[in-house]
């Protein structure tokens, strides 16, 4: 993938020169003359490229391009042709209507959980890739603050997010890019604020004071969306914020590292449960249970403490291993 990225971005260094003019280039081009590409230089050019090229050569002649006032399309195309054959075709270009269409076949500016079970049916296990540099799709924390409330069971109620501190007015940001698809009140959740990103992955924004975009927005990560607030069923403000895949939550602290406010990597794994999903770090470690196997007996083998295994697997201590289940026994 490297290598074809590498191509591609020859290919649009090559296709963004448009009338760029004058310089020295390498031995390649010296007969390149100040308005057009003479002929001989591009049989020459055609003759090396069949012969064979090397990466680096292929990039030091891009680089001499750039240098160049006025660039024959024959060499464009001579040169897309051959970056084409190396490393692989243009980057596809997206062409469904919102981001992750094919995953979610729906868009509903309406409803913040409109999925239905069966979307998840056919699902075992994915990864899903949260940062594509070529693309400039970065990650930026929605607020540095202090996480007051924690994902999982509060008051024998699930709590499907994390509750950040923050003051009313306090600016809250897109952690990725993607297109806002729910800007409005929303019951409990109060002012709401949803956006699916290109990977599948919708995150969920609540108890705001003010929504700064509306469905359909294209947004960046880093860019303000909204204001903190006390609006819904919220005794305080903070922000409430929620990693969900198909409509499931997830653990956000599973993907973001909330001390440091970046990504704990740059992709994660999902794997699909009976209650939802779960994710975790790439090369985390699983122990198959088999018979006479106890929480403290797997502990042990693997170096961590009985807490960190029922913290990562939401279970307890009293929970009845089944021979065959898995855990997870590693961060």
């Amino acid at each position: 993938m490297k290598n074809v990225r590498n191509g591609i971005v020859a290919i649009l260094c090559i296709v963004f020169l448009g009338n760029i003019l004058g310089g020295e280039g390498t031995s390649v081009v010296n007969t390149v003359s100040n308005e057009v590409v003479a002929l001989n230089y591009f049989d020459a050019l055609k003759v090396k490229l069949e012969k064979g090229m090397v990466k680096a050569d292929l990039i030091l002649l891009v680089d001499s391009l750039l240098e160049k006032e006025n660039i024959d399309s024959n060499v464009i195309d001579l040169l897309s042709l051959k970056i084409n054959e190396e490393y692989g075709a243009p980057w596809p270009i997206d062409t469904n209507p919102y981001p992750a269409h094919d995953v979610y076949k729906s868009w509903n500016t309406l409803m913040p959980h409109p999925y239905k079970s069966d979307i998840c049916r056919h699902d075992s296990e994915t990864t899903l890739s949260l940062t594509d540099n070529f693309m400039n799709c970065g990650y930026e924390h929605p607020i540095e603050g202090v996480v007051t409330s924690r994902f999982g069971w509060r008051n024998d109620r699930p709590h499907n997010g994390i509750d950040i501190d923050l003051v009313r007015g306090d600016t809250v940001r897109s952690v990725f890019r993607g297109v806002v698809r729910l800007a409005k009140w929303t019951g409990g959740y109060g002012r709401t604020l949803i956006i699916r990103h290109n990977n599948g992955l919708e995150t969920i924004y609540a108890h705001l004071y003010k929504i700064m975009v509306q469905p359909g927005d294209i947004v960046d990560p880093g860019q303000a969306v909204a204001r903190g607030g006390n609006s819904g069923a919220s005794r305080g403000s903070h922000l409430h914020f929620e990693t969900r895949y198909k409509g499931k939550p997830i653990n956000p602290e599973t993907i973001i590292d909330f001390k440091k406010f970046e990504l704990l990597s740059d992709s994660v794994v999902i794997r699909k449960t009976k209650q939802g999903y779960v994710s975790f770090q790439p090369g985390t470690q699983f122990h198959k249970i088999k018979g006479g196997d106890y929480l403290y007996k797997i502990a042990g083998m693997y170096g961590v403490s009985v807490n960190q295994i029922c913290k990562w697997n939401g279970i307890k201590r009293n929970h009845i291993l089944l021979g065959g289940k898995e855990l997870r026994v590693s961060k």
